[in-house]
């Protein structure tokens, strides 16, 4: 995840809001707002991210090895392609897996950013881009409910 200027503005704006529903006697509700900025986040996050797919090229990429993290077991497979200019690009996909899901050499349809190459997804895999702000949204209204009945329970309001 990129972190932008506006996941800056979050945070500020979270806890204001905090601070506002605590000396207001209202935190409970202060939860649910945070919550409701953070789905909002989230949506602007998958938006941009649709955007830029939605501009995408295909082309076939070879994976040429795996970017393999110091800590953790997840691999991000490195994939050599060739965009539509002839410029040949090396880039390692962004999203996580806990498998090797591609053998070395294993070529696959990809989809690349004409304006930025280094941003490109398998073709079959597009909804990897966007399940992690997915599961934000849904983990992330989990917490706030409890947080609200906790909060409730502890202060009451």
């Amino acid at each position: 995840m990129k972190v932008e200027k506006i996941d800056y503005v979050w945070v500020v704006l979270s806890w204001a809001v905090v601070a506002l529903t605590f000396t207001k006697g209202c935190l409970s509700v202060g939860v649910l707002i945070i919550y409701v900025m953070l789905a909002a986040l989230m949506f602007y996050h998958i938006s941009v991210i649709r955007k830029q797919m939605s501009g995408t090229k295909n082309a076939i990429g070879e994976v040429t090895g795996y970017h393999t993290p110091e800590k953790g077991k997840v691999y991000y497979p490195i994939v050599r392609f060739e965009t539509e200019e002839g410029r040949t690009v090396s880039s390692v996909y962004s999203n996580p897996d806990r498998e090797r899901r591609y053998d070395i050499g294993d070529t696959e349809t990809i989809c690349y950013d004409p304006l930025d190459p280094m941003f490109f997804f398998f073709a079959d895999r597009e909804d990897d881009l966007t399940a992690g702000y997915r599961s934000y949204i849904i983990y992330g209204g989990i917490v706030a409910l409890v947080l609200f009945f906790l909060v409730r329970a502890i202060f009451g309001g």
